[in-house]
């Protein structure tokens, strides 16, 4: 991904880790009724004419240098990177198989340690709708300093919802860390609850879960290996070739050919060849219909997004107080958008 060269420059320095690797099934019928083929919906150019996946890498390019942004992209999805209208920044993985975000997040991380394990990482989710944008970036460079302070820890933004939603993961905050009163533990997660759970949490002031991440790689390398040691442990074979010392050896065809019995060698042979040219989720109601709110979503056909969220023309924009807060330590900002912010899980 990177040479080794690489590693005096970058060392302790900020990484953006996109993830990019769903197949977007449950927005599959409407993406398929819209563009008239399957494609995942972080490819699709929902607001404006930048795709989801582009919007993500351009936020990215606030947070983390060029060269040390990566997205990591889902199986047989390097043939959707040519749908797109400008070439990303940074790198791209892609996974050999899909195995959801465990894995997802660690491919990349893998390569981004052996270049240096002082690393922070921020790691972006490229479903999300997010607006007003400079906001979100402003609480991102905060999470990413909270986790360069409190180094042991994991920092996740989460969103204070907007209704009791069964759709998305909710975390229970828990006690205020330290001298800032906005840093909080988290005392528990809860994935797609029931309506009345839903219900409950949104009474409580349960937060929904944005998985928006900042975190020192090597606590992140910790905390896999503690939890799910069954993943970490294949990563670390492959963090174990990436740093292993390989001998400086030439590729050099005629070297091989005499050590493969001379030019004759079946070892080798020779082709002539004529000259060639080398969380949008279901329900996406909130995204979308924030985005048609303040007049953004335009390529989405009005017949589709009216069909997808009836009402959404007609109703009021309402100015919301909302707080994001960042978790495990929990940190909370409040702002006043022009519309809570949408910033939606991926899983």
């Amino acid at each position: 991904m990177k040479s080794t060269s690489m590693k005096g420059r970058n060392r302790g320095k900020r990484w953006a880790v996109i993830l990019a690797g769903g197949d977007g099934e449950r927005m599959r019928p409407l993406v398929t009724n819209w563009l008239g083929h399957p494609l995942p919906k972080q490819y699709c150019a929902f607001v404006g004419s930048r795709s989801m996946l582009q919007h993500t890498v351009d936020r990215a390019r606030q947070l983390a240098s060029v060269e040390n942004i990566v997205t990591v992209i889902g199986a047989g999805h390097s043939t959707f990177l040519k749908t797109q209208r400008s070439k990303l920044h940074g790198w791209v993985v892609e996974q050999p198989e899909n195995k959801d975000t465990g894995p997802g997040i660690f491919l990349p991380t893998t390569y981004v340690r052996s270049l240096d394990p002082d690393v922070t990482l921020i790691i972006l989710p490229s479903d999300h709708f997010i607006f007003p944008e400079d906001r979100f970036i402003d609480y991102a460079r905060r999470a990413a300093e909270l986790a360069e302070q409190n180094r042991k820890h994991l920092v996740l933004l989460a969103a204070r919802p907007r209704r009791p939603e069964t759709q998305y993961g909710w975390i229970e905050a828990g006690t205020i860390q330290g001298s800032d009163l906005e840093l909080y533990s988290v005392r528990g997660f809860h994935e797609k609850p029931s309506a009345v759970e839903a219900e409950r949490f949104y009474r409580q002031g349960y937060l929904w879960n944005t998985m928006v991440m900042a975190v020192k790689v090597q606590t992140l390398w910790d905390l896999g290996r503690l939890y799910i040691p069954e993943v970490v442990e294949h990563f670390d074979l492959l963090d174990q070739l990436l740093r292993k010392s390989v001998p400086a050896v030439s590729f050099h065809l005629p070297e091989l050919s005499e050590k493969s019995n001379g030019p004759t060698s079946p070892a080798l042979s020779l082709k002539k060849h004529p000259s060639t040219y080398w969380y949008w989720q279901c329900p996406a109601s909130n995204g979308a219909t924030g985005a048609h709110r303040c007049g953004l979503l335009k390529a989405l056909p009005y017949s589709d997004a009216s069909r997808l969220f009836p009402g959404w023309n007609t109703k009021k924009c309402r100015i919301a107080k909302c707080r994001i807060a960042m978790k495990c330590l929990l940190f909370v900002e409040t702002f006043r958008p022009r519309f809570s912010p949408s910033l939606q899980p991926c899983f």
